[in-house]
């Protein structure tokens, strides 16, 4: 009689995914981002784009607060438009676009703060590349949650459904 082993596979990892945030000339709320991001799961790729600004600079407020990240922790690039065109948020969304080296991509205000525990659900959803998704976030500046659709600059977007 020959024995069979069954080989246990680990559970398939979670996905990636690319959470753009866009940034202009407020170190205040930059930094509830900041100290939010440390508790995100690895496995987020944070974009963060600062859309011109010249009095507080998103990386001089990163520096002077001497912030890192650990390795269980999302990873963070830093952009910068080096001139200040007016609200350009949309052209900060379309550079996250470009560069997003994963499938799905979350958007979100910087005042918009999601929890990290709704982090880890964005990044078990399969993205189909003919939906948009819409879903509850937190305002900070109102200081309330916002049920669904929720903010309109909020959404999760396959990466070429959003470069098309």
């Amino acid at each position: 009689m020959t024995s069979q082993q069954k080989t246990l596979q680990p559970s398939r990892e979670l996905a990636r995914l690319t959470i753009g945030v866009t940034y202009f000339e407020d170190p205040d709320y930059l930094q509830r981002q900041l100290d939010l991001w440390k508790t995100w799961p690895a496995g987020v790729d944070i974009f963060l784009v600062d859309d011109g600004s010249s009095e507080y600079p998103a990386l001089d407020i990163i520096n002077e607060n001497k912030y890192t990240l650990e390795e269980h922790n999302p990873t963070l690039q830093v952009w910068k438009v080096t001139r200040n065109l007016g609200f350009n948020s949309h052209g900060c969304r379309n550079l996250i676009g470009k560069y997003a080296t994963t499938d799905a991509i979350q958007f979100i205000d910087l005042d918009m703060l999601i929890p990290p525990g709704q982090v880890a659900l964005l990044k078990k959803v399969r993205v189909d590349e003919n939906k948009v998704y819409h879903h509850s976030c937190y305002a900070h500046h109102k200081q309330t949650l916002i049920d669904p659709p929720g903010h309109y600059n909020t959404f999760l977007i396959h990466k070429d459904t959003f470069n098309k």
